[in-house]
């Protein structure tokens, strides 16, 4: 039996050491670095949607639903915010076996350019 996709991350942010473990529609781990990573997709998530549709303003917006829970179900899409909310990443480990390829070459790709 397969179980549900998952990949941990062990990194710093600001000086201290944090882990964080995603699996299909939650993040845990240190919670001011989760909080964090949920309010950038989120922040993205609006930006997507007033650039989708200029007329919008806050009200009309949260009366539509348009700004729903971050989404988490999306391993890539997590794992990018992630990446970009810890100031170093140590550690990328993952399953399936496909998703832990796709994350540690994304891993590897982002550490040569920022040389």
């Amino acid at each position: 039996m397969i179980g549900e996709p998952w990949f941990e991350v062990e990194g710093s942010r600001n000086g201290s050491s944090v882990y964080l473990r995603w699996s299909t529609d939650w993040l845990a781990g240190d919670p001011p670095t989760v909080d964090q990573v949920l309010a950038a997709i989120e922040i993205a998530q609006t930006a997507t949607a007033f650039a989708a549709d200029p007329q919008l303003d806050g009200d009309s917006l949260e009366k539509s639903g348009g700004i729903n829970d971050p989404p988490l179900s999306d391993p890539i899409t997590v794992y990018a915010f992630v990446e970009r909310v810890l100031g170093t990443v140590c550690i990328v480990n993952a399953e399936p076996p496909e998703l832990r390829g796709r994350l540690r070459s994304l891993w590897i790709s982002r550490a040569r350019h920022r040389r």
